[in-house]
């Protein structure tokens, strides 16, 4: 027995309809944890050079790892990895709600699809037994009606399912995996990876004595009661359960970090109408949590205007809001709670659609894309142009067909006009936090293995805002006027403390989001997995290390399919547009300067972008990386 985990995964052949229980060895885990780290050195290993993200070859790979359903704060979360069919390097996004614990507590650690059905099927698992169904019948159904019909179809309402609807279904290339009714894998387009499986879900059930096995089951379950107090009467963690993360529409507003009008300004009064306390006063009907969590954070929404009918049911995010709202300059919280909805059942990454509404609103304006290719206007702010945008993308229709395989796709094929305005990273829109109001974040974009990804938030909030964190060696001085967060210094070693930390975070899986940050010291998540596994994490060195190995791999993954020191890059429009106005009015970006630094501490060579041979020894990664 290897403690924090259940010790058992599972192999999925699609085409043949076998399936195989295997284990991992214990220092494959201690090296790559589970979730992200786990996933990654499976689908470097096993997945092979020159599939594409849609092909056969391509592996989907379900993870959870020894922090979920193990009792700690936030023990929700799971993660799902394969090659992304956006730009054919490594695909991984994670989320909450109750799937990942389910599927934890149903017996396995994990699962491994290969290969393709030949038909629709969706796999179950019940008393510790999987085994593969017809899903003839849920085929054409939005996530959903997919979770209401194999409730009808199992007599039973307790199991948590994780599901693709249409947009998965007709490939998509920004379809993402839906569980618990809006809780998303949303990024970089796993659920068309799903459906080309013919895969439209996994139904779970926990099996009857099943649990997660902790090393010092005393002192975790202390510490776990202790910061859970701390969760249920602190203020600040009060405040956030009541607003949520749409607090940061009015938070991010004040530093430039909410993005406008495709990235071509910054916050504008006028979008009074998606803050938080605008959807608390209008559309809110309750707080929902995740399993294990106090916090409750998730909103719940009800929209009875007959034009947005919504619910009740999962509302728009900080992302969402931002994305589908003030990027398109759409003031409108009742329309944006209709496109969440639509996005939720339909199984659509939120921020790549309003990252290709936002697009295409300004490629419209500037006649790349006309009204008699689309068949109606498409104006800045027009809430229900964008609406009927987003079913056409579904229904892949016309033109919308070509935006729905994602901007950057969409912009090669349009020429150096709609390029420059296209704002990716790696085939992927990038998330609803302004690069140029926050070099740390800016950074972490261009660098990240997995494209612009928006999750390292939670660690980079406290470089944005300049709080101070020694564990990180991040201690700046506390003086918000001299916005640190603009100078191009030090942001290399903020950026990969971050990077690295996040790796970890990803790979337990752990959901440590900016509201935790003041309560939980950094350093208990390392004690809480030392106290779980009985692993020695010694915070500066083992547990950092493992992050920092982790991240390594991801980006061997990519260089070993393909990716170049180019690919490490920003979108034209926030290297060279300032923002017009902000707090200290961010500036252009000079990428070169910090890339050169984070690559000399990274131990990667800044000609080829390759990883050092002394960095992969340092690593243990030499036995299993060649480059």
């Amino acid at each position: 027995m290897v403690y924090g985990y259940i010790g058992k995964y599972l192999k999925v052949d699609l085409r043949t309809e076998s399936i195989e229980e295997f284990e991992f060895e214990e220092d494959i885990l201690k090296k790559f944890i589970g979730g992200l780290g786990l996933g990654a050195y499976i689908a470097y290993k096993e997945i092979p050079v020159g599939a594409d993200g849609l092909d056969e070859g391509n592996l989907l790979i379900f993870m959870t790892g020894p922090i979920t359903a193990s009792g700690a704060p936030a023990c929700s979360r799971f993660e799902v990895i394969a090659k992304s069919p956006l730009n054919n390097f490594i695909g991984a996004a994670n989320a909450g709600g109750f799937f990942g614990p389910e599927l934890k507590l149903s017996g396995y650690d994990g699962i491994i699809f290969k290969n393709k059905a030949k038909e629709p099927v969706f796999l179950v698992i019940k008393d510790g037994e999987a085994s593969i169904e017809d899903a003839s019948k849920l085929w054409g159904l939005d996530t959903y009606e997919t979770e209401d019909k194999i409730f009808e179809m199992m007599g039973d309402k307790t199991y948590k399912i994780a599901s693709i609807g249409p947009a998965g279904e007709k490939l998509v290339k920004f379809a993402s995996i839906m569980n618990d009714r809006g809780r998303a894998l949303g990024r970089l387009g796993l659920g068309a990876v799903m459906g080309s499986k013919n895969l439209k879900a996994i139904a779970c059930k926990k099996k009857k004595g099943v649990k997660v096995p902790i090393y010092n089951s005393k002192k975790f379950r202390e510490i776990s009661r202790s910061i859970n107090k701390k969760f249920k009467e602190n203020f600040l963690m009060k405040f956030f359960s009541t607003y949520g993360t749409p607090i940061f529409i009015s938070m991010g507003s004040i530093y430039g970090d909410v993005p406008v009008k495709n990235f071509q300004k910054e916050w504008m009064k006028k979008f009074d109408k998606i803050t938080a306390s605008a959807m608390l006063r209008s559309i809110l009907i309750k707080n929902k949590s995740c399993y294990g969590c106090p916090i409750a954070c998730k909103r719940h929404v009800k929209v009875d205007i007959p034009k947005y009918k919504v619910g009740p049911g999962s509302g728009p995010e900080y992302e969402t809001l931002a994305s589908l709202g003030a990027n398109c300059m759409v003031n409108n919280i009742y329309a944006i709670a209709k496109a969440n909805e639509l996005c939720n059942r339909y199984g659509l990454d939120t921020i790549s659609m309003g990252g290709v509404v936002a697009f295409a609103m300004e490629a419209f304006e500037k006649g790349i894309i006309s009204q008699e290719e689309l068949g109606f206007e498409l104006k800045w702010g027009d809430a229900d142009a964008m609406l009927k945008l987003i079913n056409e993308i579904v229904e892949r229709k016309g033109i919308a067909k070509n935006l729905g395989e994602g901007t950057k796709k969409f912009a090669m094929e349009n020429g150096e006009k709609a390029l420059y305005f296209t704002v990716e990273v790696k085939g992927l829109e990038i998330p609803m936090h302004e690069p140029r109001a926050n070099l740390t974040m800016a950074l972490n974009y261009a660098t990240h293995p997995l494209g612009a990804k928006h999750t390292t938030a939670g660690i980079s909030i406290l470089y944005m805002f300049e709080i101070p964190n020694p564990e990180l060696d991040f201690t700046p001085k506390l003086n918000l006027h001299t916005l640190n967060r603009l100078s191009p210094i030090g942001k290399a070693k903020a950026c990969i403390s971050a990077q690295n930390f996040h790796s970890m975070l990803d790979s337990l899986p752990f959901c440590l989001n900016a509201f935790s940050v003041p309560i939980i010291s950094l350093r208990y998540v390392s004690v809480f997995t030392a106290l779980l596994t009985g692993w020695k994490q010694n915070f500066n060195k083992i547990f950092l290390k493992t992050g920092e190995r982790i991240f390594n791999l991801l980006r061997a993954f990519n260089l070993k399919h393909g990716a170049k020191r180019e690919d490490d890059y920003l979108p034209p429009r926030i290297l060279n547009e300032p923002l017009p106005q902000s707090l200290g009015k961010a500036d252009t970006i000079d990428l070169n300067p910090m890339l050169k630094e984070y690559y000399k501490l990274r131990g990667w060579d800044y000609e080829t972008g390759k990883i050092k041979k002394e960095k992969l020894e340092e690593l243990e990664l030499d036995d299993i990386i060649k480059l």
